[in-house]
């Protein structure tokens, strides 16, 4: 559920960014006027991020194969 929040907080973009690097598939790079998170902020949705990668469910490899 915290991963889901992330969606509907006012730094979407920023929160989909730093998901994107935690999974290897892009760069936190946000054009302006956005910013990267910063401070006390960047650390709370790391920690939600990893904790998200860290529980996620490991998918049979027929499903890994047929997503790609």
């Amino acid at each position: 559920m915290p991963l889901l929040e992330l969606d509907i907080n006012p730094q979407l973009v920023q929160n989909i960014k730093m998901a994107e690097v935690a999974t290897g598939i892009g760069t936190e790079y946000v054009r302006p006027p956005r910013l990267p998170l910063q401070g006390d902020e960047r650390v709370r949705v790391q920690r939600i991020i990893d904790r998200g990668v860290a529980s996620r469910p490991v998918l049979p490899e027929y499903l890994e194969l047929k997503s790609k």
